[in-house]
């Protein structure tokens, strides 16, 4: 649902995404987010991401619609909508 998040710090080249992932362990429905960061140095894709989490801290808050933002010095934010169950 967000556009992809394309770096070159120092010459490697990177693709950062999110999407709503289900959170693990959750006995119920619980959603979460996860981001990954993929290196494109070059134009090649490596086979597997460089750094990958899932969000999802407790299991009283439900995560969605993540959305990533990286700076020129590689620090990432990711921002979400939350919710409670009712």
């Amino acid at each position: 649902m967000v556009q992809n998040q394309y770096t070159n710090i120092g010459g490697v080249e990177s693709l950062w995404d999110a999407h709503t992932v289900g959170a693990a362990g959750a006995t119920s429905a619980q959603s979460a987010v996860r981001y990954y960061e993929v290196d494109v140095t070059g134009g090649n894709r490596r086979g597997h991401p460089k750094q990958a989490f899932t969000y999802s801290p407790d299991a009283t808050v439900f995560r969605f619609m993540p959305s990533v933002a990286v700076d020129r010095g590689g620090n990432m934010a990711i921002g979400y909508s939350a919710t409670m169950p009712a």
